[in-house]
């Protein structure tokens, strides 16, 4: 009987974590295992060059490459951000940095860059989406595993307290 009552107790304290929540469909595609980085970046093409941009902290990184064979462009490149120009600097080669500022805080920028290569001059323009509601719909919840460490914590106890309780009536048994 006691075990039926133990066995009852911890299927139904761990039975809370194995439903999934909504939208949770793991269907055709594979969901990660562990935490997802999600780093923020942009991509524009045109028939001329190829623009990479990456968030990293405050800063945009920009890289500059041509479409055709990929080798970073020795082009002029200038940056408006929300429509407000924002000084590039060179660092190398088909290599720009520019300082995102208080933008950084938004969860969508747009981004129109000009480049200005030999005699030609190319405009690519895109959304660059900081932060995404559904970046870590399967990524690291530490409330779900704070719920069943709760639950295996209960369990524990629980088990404890039955064996120690069944020891001490055994013990006063065999003393009778």
């Amino acid at each position: 009987m006691k075990k039926m009552i133990v066995s009852f107790v911890c299927s139904f304290l761990l039975s809370g974590t194995v439903f999934a929540g909504p939208g949770h469909d793991h269907g055709e595609s594979a969901t990660p295992v562990g935490p997802v980085a999600v780093i923020p970046k942009l991509v524009l093409e045109s028939e001329l060059a190829e623009l990479v941009a990456v968030v990293e902290g405050r800063q945009l990184r920009l890289y500059l490459d041509g479409w055709e064979d990929n080798r970073p462009l020795d082009a002029t490149l200038s940056l408006e951000l929300n429509g407000v120009s924002v000084p590039v600097k060179r660092l190398e080669a088909g290599l720009f940095e520019a300082a995102l500022g208080e933008l950084s805080a938004q969860k969508r920028i747009g981004l129109v860059a000009t480049i200005a290569l030999k005699d030609e001059i190319d405009l690519l323009a895109g959304d660059l989406v900081i932060t995404q509601d559904s970046a870590d719909a399967h990524g690291f919840h530490w409330e779900e595993y704070a719920v069943a460490a709760l639950a295996l914590v209960c369990v524990i106890a629980l088990l404890t307290f039955l064996t120690r309780r069944f020891q001490a009536n055994r013990a006063q048994r065999v003393t009778s």
